[in-house]
């Protein structure tokens, strides 16, 4: 490479302005002025240039894109503007996924329309490699099982996303929510390992379109004690603040499931297992009382803890089912899962009865299933450890694909 090159590169995004703001750091601070050129196009034609002289290691180069609805992306239609940086005697070339991501009233809104997440929980995990996939088309494979089962989206449960995933994702336009691993106590150390990580793992995937929801943290894990630690608390609140210093576009959680104290959006975690029990837990009015400083949900633990958590947001229950089913005379006295059924025809009657439901109710807006492969221990996947689906996927895509 050149002495002087491009080190870092990511993109913040905007459709509704038509720009995307390059956001370039070099291996150095220049002795003089380096030129750069920001090109983006789609099918080798031009879309869109502009020039600049960055002075300092680190600036942001602002790209105006006319007509840029032209050029959005979405879940129907995930287009993926290439672009081509020069700065100096280096070139990078990257992409760009013009979409916008909000918090509507009811609902997240992908370039503002209201869309029903249809999520997946994806737990990436490998029976022979553990979280290494086998091999690249496995990744390949993996997002069209996901959606052919009917999801247009995915969690990606306590891991740092793969970035080879995403791209994928980004191409199929598939909705992710991004995680990382947390430690299961609170501790200065842990604390100050997860404010450290996480904001690599945010500045090295924030320009993913495909990923629209930041979390941080899952469950209280790490921060057992925040319904009554003040402390605990305060650290939950300064990671959703440090989320969105490092990325303002998307919404960020300060706790996911339960205990929310600064999120952009309610999520709580419910496996219950009985549809007139959801069915009437999810009417509006009863999403309202859930929405309630200090009232319990459903895994007896509070939804909304302290004055500083807005309460008029979206409500998702991003995660629900967990129904085991291990076909096959060897696995079926062990495993575990939320609830049970013994055939195949129970699986599909259980999953249709929760999913209609969870469809059910108008004051929700998604859901996240769990989850999409059996993981060692827990046999509670659509498919098992093979990605084999335990029902036709057909019937699957009809209890989980749009309505």
């Amino acid at each position: 490479m050149p002495d002087t090159h491009i080190s870092q590169l990511s993109w913040r995004v905007s459709l509704r302005e038509g720009t995307a703001i390059a956001l370039i750091e070099l291996n150095h601070a220049p002795r003089r002025g380096v030129p750069v050129t920001v090109t983006l196009g789609l099918g080798g034609k031009p879309i869109a240039a502009t020039r600049a002289t960055l002075r300092e290691r680190a600036g942001r180069i602002r790209v105006s894109i006319p007509h840029a609805r032209r050029w959005a992306w979405s879940p129907a239609n995930p287009q993926l503007l290439d672009a081509t940086i020069s700065a100096g005697d280096d070139r990078v070339t990257s992409y760009v996924g013009m979409r916008d991501v909000s918090v509507g009233t009811r609902r997240l809104e992908i370039n503002g329309q209201p869309t029903y997440l249809r999520q997946v929980l994806e737990q990436c995990y490998w029976p022979d490699s553990l979280y290494t996939p086998p091999d690249v088309q496995a990744l390949d494979d993996e997002l069209a099982l996901i959606a052919g089962l009917g999801f247009n989206g995915l969690r990606i449960h306590q891991q740092t996303p793969d970035p080879r995933l995403l791209y994928r994702a980004d191409r199929a336009g598939l909705l992710v929510f991004a995680e990382i691993g947390n430690a299961m106590e609170y501790t200065p150390l842990a604390a100050r390992r997860l404010r450290r990580e996480w904001s690599d793992t945010v500045l090295a995937t924030r320009s993913h379109p495909s990923i629209v929801c930041w979390v941080p943290i899952n469950e209280s894990w790490g921060v057992p004690g925040i319904a009554h630690d003040a402390e605990q608390a305060a650290f939950a609140t300064a990671m959703a603040t440090l989320t969105r210093h490092l990325d303002p576009t998307r919404p960020a959680l300060s706790n996911d499931g339960w205990q929310h104290v600064d999120s952009d959006l309610l999520t709580l975690h419910d496996y219950t297992a009985r549809a007139v029990v959801l069915r009437r837990r999810y009417r509006h009015k009863g999403v309202q009382r859930l929405r309630t400083r200090d009232q319990v949900g459903p895994a007896a633990r509070f939804i909304v803890l302290g004055d500083e958590q807005r309460t008029q947001l979206p409500m998702l229950l991003d995660e629900c089912g967990g129904v085991r089913f291990a076909p096959g005379a060897a696995r079926r006295g062990g495993g575990w899962g939320y609830s049970s059924v013994r055939t195949a025809r129970g699986f599909r009657r259980r999953l249709a009865a929760i999913m209609t439901a969870i469809r059910s109710s108008d004051a929700l807006g998604g859901f996240c299933w769990t989850q999409l492969t059996d993981t060692a221990q827990e046999v509670n996947g659509l498919c098992d450890e093979q990605r084999r689906p335990k029902l036709d996927p057909e019937q699957l895509r009809a209890i989980f694909g749009p309505r």
